[in-house]
């Protein structure tokens, strides 16, 4: 991977989670003064975005040391309870409860209704990656110990340089243009709810993460739940003096629009697709003996893209055809806790959920092929269709993996 491409990768890391903890610091940050003035807003803006790169420069770093022993971290339950505590501090904060407070020196300014001085957004933005890295810790620790954990030292701090500079990227933007917005007439309406609206959110990614640990079925409901609640809060409860006759009918109606996504959710699933079997070592070793190839995919019950893969990937007819004389297995990790689970996943090098493995006839897996992450249909097909999966499939280039299939591992 070059610098672009980790720039790239950085970028697509904000379509995720992890964007609510960080877009909450920034509406809290740049939600504290009514009205910024023009001058050096960029400057600001890139004291806020210094903050982000640093924290995940120096978390990359950590990761590609020792990507493994933070995996395991975030797979603590005992971890998410502290993160989702800290989590419901700063969500009860951006609802108007006081629950603590930042350094003076950072605030200086703010009650003399001035603007802060430009190391506050630093500290701002330190603040706001701690707050969102849970969320993206474990993809990051998989990603970054496939990537450049072999790599000279210094190799690996510049590409995790430009993998945070590709993560703050939209975050820059964004607050430029929050202020500018602030000089609007509904500025001030749309400070005081966007606060709110991203309190409400954090209080709602507790709860996911709760489901998730404690009972991964849960999720669904708990998701329904969160949205009907807040949209319930929202567009009709949450009420401010600063609110115009305009501006609650908007928000009303966006309350509206998410409640009518919780009630329609329980009706949404995924269209006829491919079906799978429970994955164990016997049914891998009988499908090298059969002469069978196999899609072996790991999966959580906690993980979207993995339904996203199910919804529109796996259901497409083309995918269903190419892969029709496939043995399909799937391995469920949703307890990365469980020991069976961790010797799993550290014998296949699988760093991110979910990963997509292919092996062909004789049981060698097809390296080239293999995918971490959400994959559209187009994608899969291209690889599967490709030239050099072709060869790999005819085993020309592929690595026997005869060590995975006679180990005595499997699935509870």
């Amino acid at each position: 991977m070059n610098y672009l491409d980790f720039i790239q990768v950085g970028f697509a890391f904000n379509f995720s989670l992890g964007f609510f903890p960080m877009a909450a610091a920034m509406v809290a940050v740049f939600g504290l003064y009514p009205k910024w003035s023009p001058d050096r807003s960029y400057i600001r803006s890139l004291y806020f975005s210094a903050g982000i790169v640093l924290v995940y420069t120096l978390f990359g770093f950590l990761a590609s040391a020792g990507g493994f022993f933070l995996e395991l971290l975030f797979q603590s339950v005992f971890f998410w309870l502290g993160i989702g505590c800290l989590w419901f501090f700063f969500a009860l904060a951006l609802l108007g409860v006081k629950v603590f407070r930042l350094p003076s020196w950072s605030m200086k300014g703010i009650a003399k209704n001035r603007q802060p001085r430009y190391r506050s957004y630093f500290l701002f933005g330190l603040i706001g990656a701690g707050f969102s890295v849970p969320c993206l810790g474990f993809l990051m620790a998989g990603m970054i110990q496939y990537a450049v954990a072999d790599e000279a030292l210094l190799y690996r701090i510049t590409m995790m340089l430009f993998f945070s500079i590709g993560l703050a990227l939209p975050y820059f933007v964004l607050s430029l243009l929050i202020q500018w917005l602030s000089r609007i007439q509904m500025a001030p309406e749309c400070f005081i709810w966007g606060k709110k609206f991203f309190g409400v959110s954090l209080i709602g990614l507790i709860f996911f993460y709760l489901a998730s640990l404690i009972y991964p079925l849960w999720i669904r409901g708990s998701v329904i739940l969160i949205l009907i609640a807040g949209g319930l809060y929202l567009g009709f409860m949450e009420k401010s003096k600063e609110y115009s006759k305009e501006f609650i009918q908007a928000k009303k109606l966006l309350g509206v629009i998410l409640i009518s996504i919780g009630l329609l959710l329980p009706f949404y699933g995924p269209k006829k697709g491919l079906l799978w079997e429970d994955y164990t070592p016997e049914k891998l070793t009988f499908a090298r003996e059969a002469g069978m190839p196999v899609i072996l995919e790991f999966y959580a019950d906690w993980c979207m893209p993995c339904y996203e893969l199910e919804r529109s990937t796996y259901t497409d007819s083309a995918v269903m055809e190419a892969l029709r004389g496939y043995q399909r297995l799937q391995a469920d990790v949703s307890r990365m806790d469980l020991p069976e689970n961790e010797k799993l996943l550290e014998k296949f090098h699988v760093f991110g959920i979910p990963t997509i493995l292919f092996f062909d006839a004789r049981g060698r897996e097809i390296e080239i092929a293999r995918v971490t992450g959400y994959i559209s249909p187009e994608e899969l097909l291209q690889i599967l269709h490709s030239p050099r999966f072709q060869m790999d499939f005819q085993g020309e280039e592929s690595t026997f993996n005869e060590d995975l299939l006679e180990q005595d591992i499997s699935i509870e």
